[in-house]
């Protein structure tokens, strides 16, 4: 059962009005991932010139130097690493639908159920979705996965801790 269901994102720079889909991107240089989901829709659109990193760190890095045009990426990762720069914005609607699994081996069947069973029983005690909206996850697809519509009653606080830890956050001095 998965455990996190997300999209992809495209994430360009904040005075870029040309590129306002994927779609928008032919011609122009995106990064990625190597080898992940997004690099592989990435390659099923013609015309857009993809760089692929080892990591995706640097791909924002050269998206804020304009050496590329944009980044495409699952939705939380941009939401973490771009989220709060003011230099950078999403466009365009999500891109498919991701999700994320925890792996055993075929023969651990016993695992995999415990895995599933322990899963269910935090999702139905809420518990799950307190750990999602504590770190700014909850999204659309979680919601009708999970059947929970209701909004997000609990502040990110986790997520707001990690942008203050990796120097992410915007300060008053910042915002004036």
């Amino acid at each position: 059962n998965p455990y996190y269901l997300t999209y992809l994102q495209l994430i360009v720079h904040q005075d870029d009005e040309k590129i306002k889909s994927l779609t928008d991107a032919k011609g122009k240089r995106v990064g990625t991932l190597k080898n992940a989901l997004s690099e592989r829709v990435l390659q099923a659109e013609e015309g857009i010139e993809i760089v692929s990193y080892e990591d995706d760190i640097n791909s924002f890095s050269d998206l804020e130097n304009h050496r590329i045009d944009g980044v495409f990426l699952d939705a939380p990762v941009i939401m973490y690493y771009a989220g709060e720069n003011d230099k950078l914005k999403t466009v365009g609607p999500p891109v498919g639908q991701m999700m994320y699994g925890i792996v055993t081996r075929k023969s651990d069947t016993k695992l995999l159920n415990e895995i599933n069973f322990a899963l269910d029983k935090i999702a139905k005690s809420g518990k799950l979705r307190e750990i999602y909206d504590r770190w700014n996850l909850w999204n659309p697809y979680l919601a009708a996965h999970f059947e929970d519509p209701n909004p997000t009653k609990i502040p990110p606080v986790m997520y707001h801790y990690f942008l203050e830890s990796s120097g992410k956050h915007k300060t008053y001095w910042d915002k004036i």
